[in-house]
């Protein structure tokens, strides 16, 4: 006999309306799957948490300019409801912005382009309190946590030596983040793009990322990054 499976009550935040109806009419045809929030503001979803709690997130990772969103949000829900497991649900989907959210406490990772139907398979995995990644990016990932035999080149950095400059104390998790896209060879532009967030936006958080590690240009930077 098949036991019965337990019913999971989910929150949903993301700034589209339309993905945010399109999930949800998704979930609702589950049984087992109850949604008790909507939101696409973060702050009006933080204001909910206070009152209940859900067994699962999804969480768009880059939200409205303004919005708190990425590494932070997560790192926040993370401390304040560790019960509560995480599913990032994002068209941000490489490999560099997967492991950030994995290691600021995502429990997966959903890719906006991966068939909906598998969004399913990725809330039951996380509520077994496993990690959900497709095994392309599952590949992806474990290779990218695998390069720290690589030598460090002007064209290739390792894991290990970006993270002993993004990790400094003194910069801001945002800050941290659009170094580490820096160093692995996206331009402001792309960041820009990928955060939801504007150019100038990204150039100042980049400039004041690098005035407090003491250096001024790209080349500095990748001086800093070779002698470790």
């Amino acid at each position: 006999m098949t036991t019965p499976l337990r019913t999971l009550k989910i929150m949903l935040l993301d700034d589209h309306d339309v993905v945010v109806h399109g999930i949800s009419s998704l979930l609702s045809s589950q049984k087992h799957l109850q949604v008790i929030g909507t939101f696409t503001q973060s702050r009006a979803l933080l204001n909910a948490l206070k009152v209940r709690e859900p067994d699962i997130l999804l969480l768009d990772y880059a939200l409205s300019p303004k919005e708190n969103d990425g590494v932070n949000l997560i790192k926040v829900i993370s401390a304040r409801y560790p019960k509560i497991s995480i599913l990032v649900v994002s068209s941000h989907y490489n490999s560099a912005t997967v492991v950030l959210a994995l290691r600021a406490g995502a429990k997966g990772f959903f890719g906006k382009h991966q068939n909906p139907q598998d969004l399913i398979t990725a809330i039951d995995t996380i509520s077994k309190q496993k990690i959900y990644l497709d095994s392309e990016m599952a590949r992806k990932v474990t290779e990218s946590k695998n390069t720290a035999h690589v030598p460090v080149n002007s064209h290739s950095h390792t894991p290990d030596s970006i993270g002993k400059i993004t990790r400094n104390k003194t910069l801001s998790v945002r800050e941290q983040e659009v170094l580490r896209c820096i160093l692995e060879g996206m331009t402001v532009s792309e960041i820009a793009e990928k955060f939801s967030k504007s150019i100038k936006t990204i150039s100042r958080q980049k400039q004041d990322a690098m005035k407090k590690l003491g250096i001024s240009s790209d080349h500095e930077l990748y001086i800093k990054l070779k002698s470790g």
